[in-house]
């Protein structure tokens, strides 16, 4: 190999590298009870804080208990990440799910929902408006419950405007 052919390989390589870590960059990974997530924060403002709050038990109005991991992202709580861990499994239809997500959802605000694949699970996004606030959206998936049961659902709320809690939603991963 001549020397001009190893320095450009050397020169790709280490484009590449570096091309690699700006893009995880602006990641981070939060750790909701025993569930590690992945998220791209990129899209969350700047400067944005990271705070773990209390677990909290629940009960559920069909008598499931529950116990809910939260976290709090950016400087006006732009993100929120809960995980539902229920001590037995549920079925984890889309109206389901939807339970868990309802007291994050002001009163008086309209919703519509899809289904919306997150880190291949199947789940929902909801969008919540109000005439004099700007949109807020939902997404509620189950990681353990592709079956159709399960014991865990994650609820994530963003307020960040536009396509922008998409590409959020869209960025999660789990470790």
């Amino acid at each position: 190999m001549r020397s001009n052919d190893m320095r450009d390989a050397c020169l790709f390589f280490v484009c590449m590298i570096l091309c690699t870590l700006w893009c995880d960059a602006g990641a981070e990974t939060i750790t909701l009870g025993q569930v590690g997530i992945y998220i791209d924060m990129s899209c969350v403002p700047d400067p944005y804080v990271v705070t773990h709050e209390a677990i909290k038990e629940t009960h559920w109005p069909e008598q499931i208990n529950c116990t809910v991991h939260t976290t709090t992202i950016g400087h006006a709580n732009d993100v929120i990440l809960e995980l539902h861990r229920l001590d037995e499994a549920i079925n984890v239809s889309v109206e389901r799910m939807l339970l868990f997500a309802e007291h994050l959802i002001p009163l008086g605000w309209s919703t519509e929902h899809v289904d919306f694949d997150v880190a291949g699970h199947n789940g929902v996004l909801i969008n919540a408006t109000d005439l004099y606030y700007p949109k807020m959206r939902l997404i509620c998936f189950s990681p353990d419950g592709d079956d159709g049961w399960g014991r865990e659902i994650i609820v994530a709320r963003s307020t960040i405007w536009g396509n922008r809690s998409i590409d959020l939603f869209r960025s999660i991963r789990l470790l």
